[in-house]
């Protein structure tokens, strides 16, 4: 895998870190509706506690967890280490292509 396919395989667990395509809002719907039923479904006026319960079962935002954000940002630190090899490679490419170019002109017309 060359550098090139590792920085954008980094940028990709980056953005899913970051992203949960609705997934977390989509679970607390369900927890929210779970809800909804069994208030409608239980007729007691003791329904606090356990409807608290449920209400515990909601994910928060993958914004605001932590151990995401860490992750987050070691992955944004492993793209940008990338990210400069290649700028690296690519500026030793060129050296070293002007220097052959050089020494083909010197070969060619002498000194």
């Amino acid at each position: 895998m060359n550098k090139n396919q590792i920085y954008n395989k980094l940028a990709k667990c980056k953005g899913d870190l970051s992203d949960d395509n609705m997934d977390i809002y989509t679970m607390n719907l369900g927890v929210d509706n779970l809800i909804t039923n069994f208030e409608y479904s239980v007729k007691s006026d003791n329904t606090g506690d356990i409807t608290a319960k449920i209400a515990s079962l909601k994910e928060g935002s993958q914004q605001s967890d932590a151990n995401i954000s860490r992750a987050a940002s070691y992955v944004q630190n492993e793209m940008d280490c990338v990210q400069k090899e290649i700028g690296q490679e690519e500026a030793a490419t060129k050296a070293a292509a002007a220097a052959l170019i050089k020494a083909i002109k010197t070969s060619i017309m002498g000194d």
